[in-house]
């Protein structure tokens, strides 16, 4: 039940919190809940910041250890760290502005957008599947 407390409960209460701030400030002009607002907001930056960097580390990481093993594929690893510092070098020296930079981050997102929709439409076809086996539609909760 402890880490039930630390796992589930606690980041949902944060989670609902921040989510009414949001919405109130949203619907109701109040110089407390902008204040607050707006230190959700500049937190969110940072918390994002944190999160993609841990990302590009976990890539690289996954991606160098599949090269120098030389796995089946490995070609495709090297091409993927080879892009990947590429586009950290044309942001840091060439600004995010340029049309390299930018032709760089659009054919990258757009793979990434492809492949989280698909992992979300096989999940929700599992989660459909899976019910309809338990056969809840026949125990009369969705009706």
């Amino acid at each position: 039940m402890e880490r039930r407390i630390y796992t589930r409960i606690i980041p949902t209460v944060i989670l609902s919190a921040t989510a009414l701030f949001l919405l109130g400030d949203y619907f109701f002009v109040n110089t407390g809940v902008r204040a607050v607002v707006n230190e959700l907001t500049n937190w969110s930056v940072v918390i994002g910041a944190f999160t993609a960097l841990l990302a590009v580390t976990t890539v690289f990481l996954f991606n160098i250890t599949r090269v120098v093993h030389k796995t089946k594929g490995w070609i495709y690893n090297s091409l993927t760290i080879l892009f990947l510092v590429l586009t950290i070098l044309l942001g840091l020296t060439q600004g995010t502005t340029t049309v390299s930079y930018r032709f760089l981050i659009s054919t990258m997102l757009g793979a990434i957008a492809i492949s989280v929709n698909a992992a979300g439409g096989l999940k929700f076809a599992s989660g459909i599947y899976r019910s309809a086996r338990a056969g809840i539609w026949k125990q009369g909760y969705f009706s």
